[in-house]
C-alpha cells in the first residue's frame, strides 16, 4: 500500500508540475503504425538482438552467479567444493552494489564524449572478461575471494556503461515522435533477457561437470559476437 501511494503522490507530481513538449508532425502515426514502423526499422532490431543478449548478462550476474558461487567453487586447497558461506556471498554483491552506485554518474558523464555503440562495445568487453574470471574462480582453489572480487569488480563497470547507454542509443535513433514506441521495445529486450537467461543459466547449473565451469567461458565467446555487431551499428551514420 505504502508504495502505492508513493507512486500516486508522484504520478499527481508528474501531471502537474511537467509540461507536455511535444511537437505537432505533419503526418502522425497511429498506435499501430507506431509499432510497424518501428518493426521494420533494421538499426533498431540489430540493436534489440544485442539488447536481449546484454540483459540476458544481467540475469546470469543476479539469478545464477549466486548459485554458482555457493556450490561450484572451492574454497580450500584440498578443492573440496565446500562453496562460499552467505556473508562471503552478501559482502561481494554488496561491493557489486556500491560500486554501481558511486561510479554510475562519473562513468555516464566520461562516456558522454563517445558514440554510443562505441562505449557498448567497451561493456561487451567488459562483460567477457568478467564471466572468464567467474569461470576461474570455480577452477582456482587457493584464490577464489579473490578473483571472485576481480570478476564482479568488472561486471560492476560493464554494467554500470550498459544501463544508461543502451537506453541513450535507443532514444538517439528514434525519431522524435516515436521515442516512446523505441523505448518500450528497448524495455521488452528486458523481458526476453530474463525469460532466457535464468533458465539457461539454471539449466547449466544442473549439468555434470565441467558444464558449469564451461558455462562462463561460453558467455564470454558470445561478447565476441557482440562486438562486430556494435561496430557495425557503431559505423552506421547518425540519425
Amino acid at each position: 500500500m505504502v508504495d502505492g501511494l508513493s507512486y500516486l503522490i508522484f504520478g499527481v507530481i508528474v501531471y502537474f508540475s511537467i509540461h507536455e513538449t511535444t511537437h505537432p508532425v505533419g503526418h502522425p502515426f497511429t498506435p499501430r503504425g507506431n509499432w510497424r514502423f518501428a518493426l521494420a526499422d533494421g538499426q533498431l532490431l540489430i540493436f534489440g538482438l544485442v539488447n536481449c543478449v546484454l540483459t540476458l548478462y544481467i540475469a546470469q550476474v543476479q539469478t545464477v552467479l549466486p548459485l554458482y558461487l555457493t556450490n561450484f567453487v572451492h574454497t580450500n586447497i584440498r578443492g573440496l567444493p565446500s562453496g562460499f558461506s552467505a556473508s562471503t556471498i552478501s559482502g561481494l554483491i554488496t561491493g557489486h552494489i556500491l560500486l554501481s552506485s558511486l561510479f554510475q554518474l562519473p562513468v555516464a558523464r566520461w562516456l558522454g564524449r563517445y558514440p554510443h555503440p562505441r562505449s557498448l562495445m567497451l561493456s561487451a568487453g567488459l562483460w567477457g572478461i568478467g564471466f572468464a574470471l567467474v569461470g576461474f574462480t570455480g577452477l582456482n582453489s587457493q584464490f577464489p575471494v579473490v578473483i571472485a572480487a576481480l570478476a564482479l569488480t568488472t561486471i560492476s563497470f560493464a554494467s554500470i556503461i550498459y544501463l544508461p547507454t543502451a537506453s541513450a542509443f535507443v532514444a538517439e535513433m528514434a525519431p522524435q515522435s516515436l521515442r516512446g514506441t523505441y523505448l518500450a521495445i528497448n524495455s521488452l529486450c528486458w523481458a526476453v533477457g530474463y525469460v532466457v537467461g535464468s533458465p539457461v543459466g539454471g539449466w547449466a547449473l544442473d549439468q555434470p561437470q565441467p558444464v558449469p565451469h564451461l558455462f562462463w567461458f561460453i558467455l564470454t565467446g558470445t561478447t565476441l559476437i557482440m562486438i562486430p555487431i556494435l561496430n557495425y551499428l557503431n559505423q552506421l551514420p547518425p540519425r
